[in-house]
């Protein structure tokens, strides 16, 4: 994947799993793609003049744990970027899916943290619920090739119109 998109700027300082935007609660995230997740960079800020600079922000992921039915640590995403981009690109692989076969439950957590990326969090969004799922099928069926008649008078129409064009 290329991280290439847009999105606009984050604005959830205080609202439902603040400081997230995006991906939005319980919604579906595809195997394969690439999400950003973004939040409200205001949320991270230090004093009410500026946004901290030198405060970072890297992503956690649990999954439910269908034995226990407790969330358990899934994968802790050691790269980090500064707080104040509000946004993270997440790769979602296969192995995000835990076993399971169409979907797994798993929650994305924001780790806020002093050092560029580290493990050690001084700072814990709430945990944002989404679904790991493989993309669905495309609906559409393929097309059948014309054969018959249908072939018999589209050729020669087809190949005449190109010999009058050329």
């Amino acid at each position: 994947g290329t991280n290439q998109g847009s999105f606009s700027r984050c604005y959830n300082k205080n609202g439902p799993y603040a400081p997230f935007c995006r991906p939005s609660y319980n919604s579906s995230i595809y195997t394969g793609n690439t999400y950003y997740v973004t939040w409200d960079p205001d949320y991270y800020n230090k004093s009410a003049a500026t946004l901290n600079s030198t405060y970072f922000v890297s992503v956690r992921l649990d999954y439910l744990n269908t034995t226990s039915n407790e969330y358990v640590l899934l994968e802790t995403i050691d790269k980090s970027v500064p707080a104040k981009w509000g946004y993270f690109p997440l790769a979602v692989d296969g192995k995000y899916l835990k076993g399971q076969k169409h979907a797994n439950n798993i929650t994305i957590t924001l780790m806020g943290h002093d050092t560029e990326n580290s493990i050690a969090y001084n700072n814990k969004s709430i945990p944002l619920p989404v679904v790991v799922s493989n993309p669905p099928l495309d609906p559409t069926a393929p097309s059948n090739a014309p054969k018959g008649k249908t072939l018999t008078i589209a050729l020669p129409v087809t190949l005449g119109v190109i010999a009058l064009i050329l």
